[in-house]
């Protein structure tokens, strides 16, 4: 008989850590899939394996996002309030990147993208930046939200600013911001590579430093850095960005 207590209790040792061992994809997991009691649930859980600011910053965000979605906050400003809160209880500061961009992700799935921009007015930081970029987008303030993108220095932040800059109009930033993002890698699919290129070749650069030896340095740029996507005999989208780039060459 001791011998059989001795062994559930180890049993269910195994299933508490198991249950507080962080796994961000779980909670993202459980997010998407709308069981926010779950969520909430396995990231209290968590709370104890939460050691860095990232694993503090996806708790936060996880709890709040879930607990809004279960109607516990009767407004934004109690929801910043449990932020705030969750940071303390973490011992994180509120004025951490994760902890801002917590906030920010927050306003934006409530749509007070207005209340977003405003809050983070002299916020810095990479995710911060990249949120704030965001909100502006969804107030249609482009040019802005290009800045707040490229200062931002997040992964895949000079594409998303590239966009927004062809938004505004501003073809010396769309062709910039996608030279940048094409030399470093960052345009990660081939679709969003045909968008900038075409928006390059297409702007009219009247007044601006842009050349015609620019942009040649843009397509050569392209060309060498992602002609290795092209795969033989399986043709994709790749193939026709590098056919876009090498046919527009033959005229530079």
């Amino acid at each position: 008989m001791k011998k059989m207590s001795f062994t559930v209790v180890a049993a269910l040792c195994v299933v508490c850590l198991s249950a507080a061992e962080f796994n961000w994809k779980q909670l993202g997991d459980l997010y998407r899939s709308g069981d926010y009691a779950n969520l909430e649930t396995t990231a209290l859980a968590m709370k104890g394996d939460a050691k860095g600011d990232i694993r503090k910053g996806k708790i936060i965000e996880s709890l709040a996002l879930g607990r809004q979605k279960l109607g516990r906050y009767a407004n934004s400003a109690a929801a910043l309030a449990d932020i705030d809160a969750l940071a303390g209880e973490l011992g994180i500061a509120v004025t951490n990147d994760f902890v801002r961009s917590a906030k920010l992700q927050l306003l934006y799935t409530r749509r007070e993208h207005t209340a977003a921009v405003e809050l983070s007015a002299s916020w810095t930081g990479p995710r911060t930046l990249q949120r704030r970029g965001i909100a502006l987008s969804a107030l249609k303030r482009y040019a802005e939200a290009s800045a707040a993108f490229a200062a931002s220095g997040a992964p895949g932040s000079l594409v998303s600013a590239a966009k927004a800059a062809l938004q505004a109009k501003l073809p010396e930033k769309v062709y910039e911001y996608s030279l940048t993002a094409f030399a470093n890698g960052d345009v990660k699919d081939a679709a969003t590579g045909i968008q900038l290129v075409n928006a390059v070749l297409d702007a009219d650069y009247t007044g601006t430093s842009v050349t015609s030896a620019k942009v040649k340095e843009l397509l050569q740029t392209v060309n060498r850095k992602y002609s290795r996507k092209l795969v033989v005999n399986a043709p994709s989208k790749w193939d026709e960005l590098i056919q876009l780039v090498r046919q527009t060459l033959e005229t530079y």
